[in-house]
């Protein structure tokens, strides 16, 4: 066999296990991860040294996901420090009361749930461990980094 028919069959061999390993993807159903998602444990590191506890250190500390369409959706997400010592940043500018918005997507293989803060560096990554519950490492770079672990609980 010479190296251009043995780079052919390696070649044809990969290709199609990646098709058939994608058609695979292209089954698996999409979870419906609409609704009020509740920031149940975990914990948070800021910048300035502080560490906050979920649900402790937070009067309100939750993501609404909704317009879900397929795999992706849109969400908000409602944090308020009890204190309001750290009541964090968005972008450059303080959190708004009324809410941040989020976009997500939910992975290939039904399980692994990216957010996104629109306008702000923090992402989530997030695996969904049961129907209604997620485990998350979140962080932010900048100015007003950020890093943790959350449990979300849908409700």
């Amino acid at each position: 066999m010479t190296i251009r028919s043995l780079l052919a069959t390696t070649l044809s061999i990969g290709l199609v296990a990646g098709l058939a390993s994608t058609a695979g993807f292209a089954d698996e159903p999409v979870p419906n991860l609409e609704g009020t998602w509740i920031k149940s444990a975990g914990q948070i590191i800021y910048a300035s040294g502080e560490i906050n506890a979920f649900p402790h250190s937070y009067d309100i500390a939750q993501i609404e996901i909704t317009g879900q369409v397929g795999a992706v959706f849109r969400a908000t997400q409602s944090t308020v420090a009890l204190d309001h010592a750290q009541d964090g940043h968005h972008g450059t500018q303080p959190i708004e009361k009324g809410g941040l918005p989020i976009i997500g997507v939910i992975g290939w293989d039904g399980s692994s749930v990216t957010l996104s803060d629109v306008g702000d560096t923090t992402v989530h990554h997030c695996t969904l461990v049961e129907e209604n519950t997620m485990h998350c490492t979140v962080w932010e770079a900048g100015d007003h980094a950020l890093a943790g672990r959350i449990v979300l609980r849908r409700h």
